[in-house]
């Protein structure tokens, strides 16, 4: 269960403030102390950074008194300081300051005294002088805080502008920061979208980020999926933050807050078009001056956005659905009225949410739109307005289009099926794959496809298309590739037919293992992709990206699919995607997994699995399946065997068979389960049934990798001849490196293997450099070469202690007794847990000298060069080197 929140953030986690406050507590308490005084804006952290700087004030000796100003008491001479004041105080307010200030130093027995001072810029004028009093006297060092932007007391400003303190402009957290205090409070993972959104709501405050992650506990919106944090559900009106910012619109004359509600609904919203709507500059400026608004010049002019995310919510949640209206339809009636290109996609909506529908066409470029950026509800209201409101084919094909990528397959399959044939030929490929995909109907689809087909050159290569992609999803590869082929090299095919074939190759070429004509079809079809409608292809853009993405894995080039992935991630997050962003979640834990971070893969992995699950769509599944299957993978190398089991199981659950492709690997991480178990022989049987199954299936690319997977699991004599025939037909720099690792595994070859080793770190294969170089140490030792499997074994350490608590049967052997002595063996291991050699004599009663030749005598067995490069080699789960007798 997360922690308990209702103490807000001033309980919280001190997240992403560590330097301020180091900074602090040395100006405060340091040989010359000096105060200080915080700026930022409300809920930013000002007063726990003033309040923990008193609190290690005290843990050095210093007396501390803190005094809180209020609005109560901004009109009451002494009023925030009146528990300082004597029993009786001096009519006189020089004499109360001077009480005061030798109060404070009696009561503190002769110790330095620090003050904090929250909200100065409410203190009245005699607090104030109080203060400044304090400081400019050296009674006592003050840390006070002032809001941004609010009028500050002369005395209080003072302090920074004579040079009696410091000022610490203390700004929002940033995203990652965000984020990270977001986990603290929750206490556990929180998925990529939940992050961007509190982000965007929040915008690093971390006061607002609390009542947020409160109220969505409280709501039921704010669940966890399977250990992940994810946000289900519209952002409701934190009530605590109504209040607060409700307030400062309150304070506000109405041609201000008239405003802000136009904002509200509309921003941002150029300023010629609020001029339309009978806005005066004046207001602007006062909303601005007042924080509610900020204003930024645009290509097209000056656009007017609000201040904070926070501030549309309360304008919203005091708005009847009548003033809704009402504001909505002057916007629309302003917009209508001008020429400043304002997009159709918000005019669109103004208009229907002031109760004017715009003509149908208008709605169908405005869902058009919507669809472009990801925004699936709302493309789904647009294009349903644009069909009620009597629109033609291309309304109801839209609003089919949206349907099926939200998941509704069956509201979709019967909008499709009234169509006519005046519907577009690609509407067949789509029906064929919403009633594959979402509804399960492989039957029905041929049909429609056969159907289509008949319909014309145009129509059949669609079908054509439509059928090469569910042989692809299938795993039938070379029925796939066949009629992709074909369809890529005909000249006159049309823009969207070509690129469903480049995509179609593209995936196919890689599963084959020909990855260079995957990279350049993939690439063809991306530039391909890039000209043609971004509503209509914007999925098949996300597609090829992901195909880019296993052809230059599978080539070795983790380097080249790296951003692709981060790319892809960032577009379906930003969009708020829950699908997309589940799949290149789950592309980033698979390249953390193959860089030999299984750790961070499995939190990538659960994350990806949780996203998949938010929403109803037709890859939900599949991508669901893969993210299952390489969260096995992770979760097994890592020992968690239950979790790697439930992960099989779910991928087990989810298989169909027109998604046969996904089966090998299915198999492949079953086979990691068995062998996390113990059940190594067992493990290999299922790796090599896996293999068999992609070879049946022409995925050349995918038996390699599976038969080497053979060679991990201590196989190598089973697979190394049939890789050598696959290395012949599969591409890329890691295909010969694997080869080699069979045959020299084969041979006792420890020179190889530590050659492969080195290969594979190149290629940033960490796990699959350490497995080699573990091989290499145990052939040197086979053939007794004592000094290589010494130095195999260094290396095999120092690279499996980058892989963050990997164990696999191939790294089992590094427990294993090495050459150090006994003697050398107790020095270097006391010296990588950080003992100086002085240390270390002392501990084992011998000379420093001694300690300082032994450790040399190690360094040279065991090839390394110092103290930082013992400590992965003795890493406790790893066994260290064993220790033996002279």
């Amino acid at each position: 269960m997360p922690p308990d929140t209702d103490a807000g953030p001033s309980t919280a986690p001190l997240v992403g403030r560590a330097e301020h406050l180091g900074r602090l507590v040395r100006t405060v308490t340091g040989p010359q102390p000096r105060s200080a005084v915080l700026c930022g804006e409300e809920g930013v952290g000002t007063t726990r950074l003033a309040r923990e700087v008193l609190a290690a004030a005290g843990d050095v000796g210093w007396g501390q008194v803190w005094v809180a100003a209020t609005s109560a008491t901004a009109t009451i001479p002494f009023g925030a300081v009146a528990h300082l004041l004597p029993a009786v105080p001096p009519a006189d307010r020089g004499q109360v300051v001077h009480a005061v200030a030798r109060s404070l130093t009696s009561d503190v027995d002769g110790r330095r005294s620090v003050v904090g001072v929250d909200e100065a810029h409410l203190l009245d004028d005699a607090s104030a002088a109080l203060v400044h009093h304090l400081a400019v006297t050296g009674t006592a060092v003050v840390v006070a805080t002032v809001r941004a932007g609010a009028p500050v007391p002369a005395p209080v400003t003072a302090l920074w502008k004579d040079g009696l303190a410091d000022r610490v402009d203390v700004a929002p957290l940033a995203a990652e920061e965000t984020a990270l205090l977001a986990e603290e409070l929750l206490g556990g993972p929180v998925d990529g979208l939940t992050q961007r959104r509190l982000w965007r709501l929040s915008r690093g405050n971390a006061l607002y980020l609390g009542e947020l992650v409160r109220s969505g506990l409280a709501t039921g919106t704010l669940v966890r999926r399977d250990g992940v944090w994810c946000w289900a559900g519209p952002v409701a009106a934190v009530p605590r933050l109504v209040e607060v910012l409700a307030h400062r619109l309150g304070d506000q004359p109405a041609d201000v807050r008239d405003l802000v509600d136009l904002v509200a609904f509309g921003e941002p919203v150029d300023l010629a078009l609020l001029e339309r709507a009978g806005v005066d500059a004046a207001a602007v400026e006062a909303a601005e001056r007042a924080g509610l608004l900020r204003s930024e010049a645009s290509a097209t002019g000056i656009d007017v956005r609000l201040a904070h995310p926070l501030v549309a919510t309360v304008a919203r949640a005091r708005s009847s659905v009548l003033h809704r209206t009402r504001v909505c339809r002057r916007l629309a009636q302003a917009a209508d009225a001008g020429s400043d290109g304002i997009d159709a996609l918000r005019t669109a909506v103004w208009h229907l949410d002031g109760g004017t529908a715009p003509e149908p066409a208008g709605l169908v470029a405005a869902a058009r739109q919507a669809l472009a950026v990801l925004d699936l509800p709302l493309a789904a209201r647009l294009a349903r307005a644009a069909v009620d409101g009597g629109g033609d084919t291309r309304a109801v094909a839209l609003l089919a289009t949206v349907l099926v990528h939200c998941g509704a397959g069956e509201e979709a399959e019967a909008l499709l099926a009234r169509l006519d044939g005046t519907a577009p030929p690609e509407l067949a490929e789509l029906r064929a794959w919403n009633l594959v995909l979402a509804l399960g109907r492989p039957e029905d689809a041929e049909r429609v496809l056969a159907e289509a087909a008949a319909g014309g050159p145009a129509a059949a290569d669609c079908a054509t298309v439509a059928r090469a992609r569910f042989h692809t999803l299938a795993g039938e590869v070379g029925e796939a590739g066949r009629l992709a082929a074909d369809l890529a090299a005909r000249p006159g095919t049309t823009d969207p037919v070509r690129l469903g074939a480049l995509l179609t190759l593209c995936q196919v070429r890689g599963v084959e293992g020909r990855y260079g004509d995957a990279v350049g079809a993939g690439q063809e079809a991306r530039e391909l992709a890039g000209g043609l409608d971004g509503g209509a292809w914007s999925l098949a853009r996300d597609e090829v990206r992901g195909g880019l993405v296993a052809a230059h894995v599978g080539a070795g080039r983790l380097d080249a699919a790296q951003p692709l992935v981060e790319e892809g991630r960032e577009a379906t997050t930003a969009a708020g995607w829950p699908s997309g962003a589940a799949m290149w979640t789950a592309w980033r834990g698979e390249l953390a997994l193959l860089h030999g971070r299984p750790d961070t893969a499995l939190r990538s992995l659960r994350e990806a699995v949780a996203l998949a699950t938010q929403q109803a769509h037709p890859y939900r599944d599949w991508v669901t399946r893969i993210a299952a299957t390489s969260r096995a993978q992770a979760a097994a190398v890592l020992g968690r065997v239950e979790e790697a089991a439930a992960a099989v199981a779910l991928a087990e659950r989810l298989g169909r068979p027109w998604t046969g492709l996904l089966t090998a690997r299915v198999t492949a991480a079953a086979a990691w389960v068995d062998a996390a178990r113990g059940g190594v022989r067992a493990a290999v049987q299922t790796t090599l049934h896996a293999a068999d199954h992609a070879a049946g299936h022409g995925q050349t690319g995918w038996e390699l990798l599976l038969r080497h997977q053979a060679v991990r699991l201590g196989a190598a004599d089973r697979v190394a001849d049939r890789l050598g025939e696959l290395g012949g037909r599969v591409d890329g720099a890691l295909a010969p490196l694997l080869v080699a690792h069979a045959r020299a595994v084969c041979e006792n070859d420890g020179d190889a293997l530590e050659e492969v080793a080195r290969g594979l770190a190149g290629l940033g294969l960490g796990l699959l450099a350490a497995e080699a170089a573990a091989h290499a140490a145990g052939a040197h030792r086979a053939q007794g070469r004592t000094a290589g499997a010494t130095r195999a074994t260094a290396t095999a350490r120092v690279l499996a202690g980058r892989c963050e608590g990997a164990r696999t049967p191939a790294l089992a052997g590094l427990a294993e007794p090495s050459a150090l002595t006994r003697r050398e063996n107790e020095i270097a291991r006391l010296a990588a847990a950080g003992l100086t050699n002085r240390r270390i004599a002392e501990e084992l009663v011998i000379s420093v000298r001694t300690v300082d030749n032994t450790l040399h005598q190690a360094y040279a067995k065991l090839g390394v060069h110092g103290r930082a490069d013992l400590r992965p080699l003795f890493r406790p789960d790893l066994g260290g080197p064993g220790r033996r007798t002279e």
